[in-house]
Formats: structure tokens, C-alpha cells, sequence
């Protein structure tokens, strides 16, 4: 009797093992630093190191790390690195010229840090939550698309911002708790939830910005009030910075749009560039230009040019890419009455939202 007890929790137990093989990791890999000389890191309990050594403080260098990762996880709540306070592990790697540190951590205590700092935490709680969702599922897709690399995500603007636990706020969190799980889904996968700050009153197919086209990122209709903005430069600052991408190898003749979107934005750039004893018509995508200009200085290719000689005068709208969710406009969704799906399934077409962590 107690023997056939044994085999029926022991098949249970065999059961809930392999269910779970089929999860999604709940951990998520952020790198926070790249190529830094040194870093110090500390906690007030203290932390675990190889060897079960167990310390308060360490200073380290490339030349200092004789595990390669080094593993370092706090007895308490957090650690800190340079005086910012981090939740969950701290990897240490040797880079080509310093060292650099991978956040390990629980996916929603990372959304805690990513939400404030991608959408002002004193906005209407249904476009917080909106965010969360949309952070959370950008975050649930590259778990997947980076399997097996060494991290996840970047702590930046080239996947997300995060700012560890010193960047959390009250609202912000209350948005990430309250939607804890949820993401959104197109034919059962994950989305690629690509979102931006303004899209200067409608949204674009991402096909005309990227390579890649997505069925539930098309082009929508915004309410958002439109931001505005003026930059001024000289041809001969575009053309250093064009130069030193390697875009083009001689002297600028002429810029000028190439191609624009069914919206209006700049799809391609043309530019006449004089190589010595020949001339060529370069064409560069809006968005590689802006990146390659800065993000700061064109905000976005929503814009026309006005050439005056070797001036060049920069007249756009919105902020951002322009793909997926708008967070101005889920700003005045959610301020007219919106919930946060209602708002979600504007901007993303097709999606199904739900808590749906196994995948």
C-alpha cells in the first residue's frame, strides 16, 4: 500500500517536472555594462561568491576576475554597483577592453525598473499599464529570440531602459503588480511589441520603416497631440557623420528626400556625394539616418528639409520610429476613458492579451 502510494507521487512529481520544462524562464539576462575598467560592488547583508566566500564589498577589474563569469548574488534584498541599487545577481565578465556585468533577474522586478523610465510614472494608470504589458511582452520576445546568449537584453535605448531598482516609482510599480503575466500574443507566440513616444498623429506599417513586416503592426489612426519640433545643422556636419559610418567616402553635393511613406515620413535620404573625379547618388533609410545623426538631434523621420546653401533646417513631428504602440496617444486614450486593452488592441492589430508566461 505505502509502496504503490510512493510510485503515484513519484509519477506526480514526474508529471509537474516535465510540464515545466515548457515554461518560460521567469529570470531575465540584462546587460548594464560594457567594456567598464572597474566596478565596485557592494550590499549591507553581504553577498555569495565561488568557494561559498562571503563578502560585503569587491573591487574588480578585468585582471581581477579568476572566475570568468563571476557569479555574485546577494544575501538580502539587492546589491549595489557603483552606488546604484540592483535587484537580483550581478554577472561579472572579461570583455576585449574591460569587463562587463549582466543583471540576473525575476522579469517583473525588472519591469519595475523599465516602466518609469519609458513612460512619466504620474500618467493615468491604464496607459501605465499599457506600458507594462508592452514592456513586458518586448522583454517575453527577445527572451526567446536570444536563448542561449549570454544576456537578453540591453539596458539602454537599443532594447529598453532600465535603471535597476533606484529607477522604480510607486505608480509604475502598482502597473507592473497589477498586470503581472499579461502579454500580448499574434498566432500564439509573443509579440515583437515595438512602441515609441510620439507619432505625430499616425502610427506606420512596419514594413516602411524595416525589412520586416508584421501583420499586427499596421499603421493606426493616433489622438495624440502632435509634438512638433526644429533642428538646424550644416551639410558639413552631416557629412563627418556620414564619413565616419563609413556611409559615404567624399564631400556632400546634395541631400535631399528620397522617398517618403504613404504618411509622409522619410523613408530614404538622397545624397549626391562628389568621389574625386566621379559623382554617386547614395541612398541612406530615414531611420538609419537618424541614428546615424542621433536620435536627439531628428527625433524622427517625420520631417522635411529646408537646404539654404550649407545649411540644413530639420521641420518634423513626433518622437520615435513611429511603429506599435504610441505612448501619447495612450496618454489621451486612456485620459478620454480607455482601459489598457482597449488601448492595446489600437495599436497592435490581431493580438489576443492574456497571462500567458509559458510562452
Amino acid at each position: 500500500m505505502i509502496e504503490n502510494k510512493l510510485i503515484y507521487f513519484a509519477l506526480i512529481l514526474l508529471i509537474i517536472i516535465l510540464s515545466r520544462e515548457g515554461e518560460a524562464r521567469d529570470n531575465i539576462r540584462v546587460l548594464i555594462m560594457e567594456n567598464t575598467p572597474s566596478a565596485t560592488i557592494e550590499s549591507p547583508w553581504g553577498f555569495d561568491l565561488p568557494q561559498g566566500m562571503i563578502s560585503n564589498r569587491i573591487d574588480i577589474d578585468k585582471e581581477g576576475i579568476k572566475y570568468n563569469p563571476l557569479r555574485i548574488t546577494p544575501i538580502g534584498d539587492y546589491l549595489t554597483l557603483n552606488g546604484k541599487r540592483y535587484r537580483g545577481s550581478i554577472e561579472v565578465r572579461k570583455g576585449e577592453k574591460g569587463i562587463y556585468i549582466i543583471n540576473d533577474l525575476n522579469i517583473e522586478d525588472y519591469l519595475k525598473g523599465v516602466v518609469p523610465q519609458e513612460m512619466d510614472h504620474k500618467w493615468d494608470m491604464e496607459a501605465l499599464k499599457a506600458q507594462a504589458i508592452v514592456a513586458r511582452t518586448y522583454a517575453r520576445y527577445y527572451m526567446k529570440e536570444n536563448k542561449g546568449r549570454e544576456y537578453d537584453l540591453e539596458s539602454s535605448i537599443l532594447s529598453q531602459v532600465y535603471n535597476g531598482m533606484d529607477g522604480e516609482r510607486f505608480g509604475t510599480t502598482v502597473a507592473v503588480m497589477e498586470t503581472e503575466g499579461i502579454i500580448l500574443t499574434y498566432e500564439g507566440k509573443p509579440i515583437e511589441a515595438f512602441y515609441h513616444a510620439s507619432c505625430g498623429g499616425r502610427t506606420e506599417n512596419s514594413g516602411d520603416v524595416w525589412a520586416k513586416d508584421a501583420p499586427y503592426l499596421r499603421g493606426v489612426e493616433c489622438t495624440e497631440i502632435s509634438q512638433s519640433w526644429e533642428r538646424e545643422m550644416t551639410l558639413g556636419e552631416i557629412e563627418t557623420a556620414l564619413r565616419k559610418e563609413g556611409v559615404i567616402k567624399g564631400s556632400i553635393i546634395k541631400l535631399e528626400v528620397g522617398s517618403t511613406t504613404n504618411t509622409g515620413r522619410v523613408s530614404y535620404l538622397k545624397v549626391s556625394v562628389n568621389n574625386g573625379n566621379s559623382r554617386e547618388n547614395i541612398y541612406i533609410r530615414g531611420n538609419d539616418f537618424r541614428k546615424t545623426i542621433g536620435y536627439t538631434r531628428i527625433p524622427s523621420t517625420y520631417f522635411r528639409m529646408v537646404v539654404n546653401g550649407a545649411g540644413v533646417k530639420f521641420l518634423g513631428k513626433g518622437a520615435g520610429h513611429g511603429v506599435g504602440f504610441c505612448q501619447f496617444g495612450a496618454k489621451e486614450m486612456a485620459e478620454r476613458g480607455k482601459n489598457f486593452k482597449e488601448i492595446l488592441r489600437h495599436y497592435y492589430r490581431g493580438v489576443e492579451i492574456g497571462n500567458n508566461r509559458d510562452l
